[in-house]
């Protein structure tokens, strides 16, 4: 996850968002990501929760260029 620039969380319940903090604390334990939380009304799978739109740099490319 060290690449992880930007994530986007969308939640259909604004009551989690203490969890999903909780989650990205412990996966991003160290230079944390940028990220926005959004609450919706529906996702594309009925049964979920929450949904995440990450955005990734490779470092190696970027160094190669």
């Amino acid at each position: 996850f060290a690449d992880v620039v930007k994530i986007t969380f969308y939640l259909t319940d604004i009551r989690h968002k203490s969890r999903v903090w909780e989650a990205r604390k412990e996966i991003f334990a160290g230079a944390r990501p940028s990220s926005t939380l959004v609450e919706v009304v529906h996702l594309v799978d009925p049964d979920a929760l929450v949904e995440i739109d990450a955005i990734a740099i490779s470092r190696s490319v970027a160094a190669a260029e």
